[in-house]
Formats: C-alpha cells, structure tokens, sequence
C-alpha cells in the first residue's frame, strides 16, 4: 500500500505558484515552470497534464516513458514559437511510476528525486544545471556548487529546444522504503541531511510534506516549493525472510534503464 502525502507553496517572493505535481494512482511528478509572465505555470501544467492524460491507470516501460517527455516537450516548444507571451519558456520534470516493488523514473532539470532506505537518503536524478555540470567535471567542488551565483541556470528543461535528451531509470522501491519528488525550492534551502531527519521521523507522509515546506520557507523561501513523498507502507503479513531473500535476487538483475 503506497501512502502519499504534497504540499505545495509559492514561498515568500514569487507572486505566483509556477510549480506543478500529481498524484494519482501509480504516476507522481513534479515540474518547475520558468518563462516569464504566467509562461512558467503553463509549461509546468502542460508537462504534468501530458503524463496524467497518457497514463492514468496504466503501465508504461523506459521508452514510454520517454516519447511522453518528448511529446511534451514538443507541445511546449511549439506554443511557446507561436505566442510571444510564451517564448522562452520551459519547465522541469521528475516523473515516478510506480509498481508493485519497482520504480520507474523519467527525470529532466534540476527537481530532484531521492529513496530513503534504512536511514540512508539516495539523490536518485542528476541536476541538468551549469553548476551541477561543472561539479561532475571536477570543476566545482559540492559547497561551491551548492552557493554558486550561477547555479539556477539549466542545461536541460522541456520546452527550451526542440530536441531533449531524457535520463530515465528504473529502481526497487521495498517495504518501508521512501520516495521524495521535490523542486528546488526545497533542495536549494534544505541540505540532504537535513531531509534525511525529516524522513528518518516520518509517520504521516502529508504532515512531514507539510513541515519540510514549512522549513524551507523558514529558511528563507526565495522560490516556489513542491514536496511529493510516497511511502512503501509495509504488510505485516509479510514472510520478511523471503522478502529479503526475493529481494538479493531482485538485486542481481536490476539493472538501469538509462543515465541517472
């Protein structure tokens, strides 16, 4: 049984709520609209409207997964060269589908994905930013990164070119295990151990959503925030040996679907 809880916030700056998520079924995503004038909000919506249209109620592989990141991409693309109003705007999207004990992730921008498991916190999607770029080259080290002036400008988004390249890979999501989506709104004021206590106390998804909001507009709010946590609640009916066993087996086999 998954458990979910959102909160979302434009924070103490923005006039407006430029992020985007859903929660339905097996599909949660979020999406981190830029543009100007209300351009941000609509690419956003058009992003998180693409998937939930293709697949409520349905299961997708990698390569669908994909195509929907590119149809979207294209929609956004193409309204934003017909409408002044729209041009130059874009959107991230972090997208998880959801089933039984897997995970499949569609990831482009600098929202993020992390798994918690065991009191350890994952980051499972690569930021497609300039300073994240510089980091993986060496370039940067993870405090330079992490204040750089430059670090809001992206090298990926849907809806900025024609053409985008999509990470997508797949991961177990076991009992007890927990998903986090969130925008950078939360992970440019919260640092990763300070999310891992939050998740470590966890008992209710929506109020734990609703305090690490609250942290990061406490920590200043410059930016609009969307926390997504989906919890793998356990079945006590669980033979937990032969879990554990299916899943060393699992493990073997896993492998990624793309770059993440």
């Amino acid at each position: 049984m998954l458990r979910v809880g959102v909160k979302s916030d434009k924070g103490k700056v923005r006039q407006r709520n430029e992020d985007s998520y859903c929660a339905c079924e097996h599909l949660f995503a979020v999406a981190d609209g830029l543009g100007g004038h209300l351009a941000g909000e609509v690419a956003s919506k058009l992003a998180i409207d693409q998937l939930v249209d293709a697949l409520s109620g349905k299961q997708c592989d990698a390569k669908q997964l994909e195509e929907l990141f590119q149809q979207a991409n294209e929609k956004i693309y193409q309204l934003a060269s017909v409408n002044p109003q729209y041009q130059g705007m874009g959107t991230t999207l972090t997208a998880a589908q959801i089933w039984r004990d897997q995970i499949l992730l569609g990831h482009v921008g600098d929202s993020r994905a992390y798994l918690y498991r065991a009191g350890e916190l994952t980051q499972l999607t690569h930021d497609h930013s300039l300073t994240a770029e510089l980091y993986r080259k060496g370039e940067l080290s993870e405090e330079e990164a992490e204040c750089h002036p430059q670090r809001h400008i992206l090298t990926k988004a849907l809806g900025v070119s024609s053409q985008l390249d999509v990470d997508t890979s797949m991961v177990r999501f076991a009992d007890r295990d927990i998903l986090l989506l969130c925008t950078d709104g939360l992970h440019g004021k919260i640092s990763k151990e300070e999310i891992a206590e939050f998740l470590q106390k966890l008992t209710d998804p929506q109020e734990t959503a609703e305090k690490l909001v609250h942290a990061a507009l406490e920590a200043g709010g410059q930016d609009n925030i969307t926390v997504l946590i989906v919890l793998n609640a356990a079945d006590e009916f669980v033979d937990h040996e032969f879990s554990l066993e299916l899943d060393e087996i699992l493990e073997q086999y896993q492998q990624p679907l793309g770059v993440c």
